[in-house]
This record gives structure tokens, sequence and C-alpha cells, in this order.
């Protein structure tokens, strides 16, 4: 499984990209009809510089906070300014 690393100076986070996935293809299927759901779902899980861009420009923290994975530390985590953001797989 793919994820978003968000890593902080104290504390690393994980997202699943299949969420953010999802809430792409979620909004462009409800702005350009359905059957667009899967070329925007497929277009994020390849393309990880989208994927990134995607959560930080267009996602709030409601969208994802039940599947956040807390790799280290916790704190407050503001998404959007985090000092270094990547994909990872996982197997």
């Amino acid at each position: 499984m793919k994820y978003v690393e968000l890593i902080f100076e104290s504390e690393v986070w994980r997202i699943p990209l299949n969420i953010i996935a999802k809430h792409r293809a979620k909004y462009y299927s409800v702005k350009e009809g359905e059957q667009v759901y899967q070329t925007e779902f497929d277009y994020i899980m390849k393309d990880d510089d989208e994927g990134i861009d995607w959560l930080q420009n267009n996602m709030d923290l409601k969208d994802f906070s039940d599947t956040l994975i807390k790799i280290k530390n916790e704190t407050n985590i503001d998404w959007r300014n985090s000092d270094d953001a990547s994909i990872c797989e996982i197997k």
C-alpha cells in the first residue's frame, strides 16, 4: 500500500494514498461525471507529486483524520507545512 509520509521536525505521519485518490476522484466525478472517477483515482495512485499536491491544497484534516498513522511522536500537525512530504510503499 502507498502512503503519503509527512515528516516534521519531531514527528512522522502517514496517510494512505488511496484516501487522497478517492477524495480527488469524487471531486472530479461530481464535477465532470461518474465516468472520470477511475481515471482520476488511477492518476493520483501513479503520480506521487499530484497526490501530495492534492492533499496539501485541497483537503482538510476531517477528510483523512481517521486514517492518519502516527509513526513517531504526538503533537498538533499542520500537513500544509510539512518539512518534507513523500510517497512510501509498504508491503
